[in-house]
């Protein structure tokens, strides 16, 4: 039996933009007046950890509920394009390689495990990919793109390795994904 955690990452940005608005006066001139505005880039997440507690060989764990088990918030004042980013389990020794196939086939000399993520209202059992390439988040096919205050709900799972070495067992498994925004 494995125990395992997933912690998630919200990545905040900041970016100054100018904004030039224009005025006439009664001679025809045009007046621009350039004043600094602060485009805000952030995002937060209602939920950070996934306590999975003990977990077993070749089994899929799904979070309860499934498409909605956490909320993303757009916080900042601008339009945001997400995108997601795994990495392997543990460091220290390196436990679990995450999957770029989404199997959990082996990695080498290290048991493979697979993340993935489904959004709510997302088409019936449409999960996708978490790599250890930052990759855009999806819904339908189509990237994500956050308006300022709106929300995107979704969910994980988790294929665990269809092995684990005598060594790993009773041992807690941590990892991480990294949820990021950028500018749409």
């Amino acid at each position: 039996m494995k125990t395992g955690i997933i912690s998630i990452l919200g990545a905040i940005l900041l970016v100054l933009t100018p904004s030039l608005p224009a005025s006439a006066s009664d001679s025809g001139a045009i007046t621009i007046t350039m004043t600094g505005v602060e485009t805000v880039i952030s995002i937060s997440l209602d939920k950070t950890n996934w306590p999975l507690g003990d977990v077993t060989e070749n089994a899929e764990y799904k979070t309860d509920p499934e498409a909605t088990w956490c909320t993303i918030t757009n916080a900042g004042n601008v339009n945001v394009a997400l995108s997601t980013k795994g990495a392997h389990a543990g460091s220290d020794p390196l436990m679990w390689a995450l999957s770029n196939d989404g199997t959990n086939d082996g990695f080498g000399s290290y048991p493979e495990y697979a993340l993935w993520y489904h959004i709510a209202m997302d088409s019936e059992e449409s999960y996708t990919s978490i790599t250890l390439t930052e990759t855009p988040m999806k819904k339908d096919g189509e990237n994500i793109t956050l308006d300022a205050d709106a929300q995107k709900q979704f969910g994980l799972k988790l294929l665990t390795p269809d092995s684990f070495p005598s060594e790993y067992i009773g041992k807690e498994v941590t990892t991480h994904i990294t949820i990021s925004a950028v500018k749409a």
